[in-house]
């Protein structure tokens, strides 16, 4: 079964003058890029790929890629903690 396609755009105007304002804002658009972030890297384990190649694409190591989503807030959401 084919996955749909998925799509993120994203633009957030912050203005120093209103900080907390801002903070808030982009606090919210972290909140949806992270998920986005996490619906990638699910997809990418369903077609084989390997923490190795995910760390590759965050400019990370696996065990850091592995680490920030296995055990991260949305690490229900794999596999690999289903054994766990």
């Amino acid at each position: 079964m084919e996955a749909p396609e998925m799509r993120l755009v994203t633009y957030v105007s912050v203005d120093d003058r209103r900080p907390i304002a801002s903070i808030t804002k982009l606090c919210r658009e972290s909140v949806r890029i992270e998920k986005a972030l996490t619906e990638l890297v699910l997809a990418a384990r369903e077609r084989g790929h390997t923490w190795a190649e995910i760390g590759g694409a965050l400019g990370t190591t696996k065990q850091a890629a592995w680490r920030c989503f296995v055990r991260g807030p949305l690490g229900e959401r794999f596999e690999e903690n289903a054994a766990t």
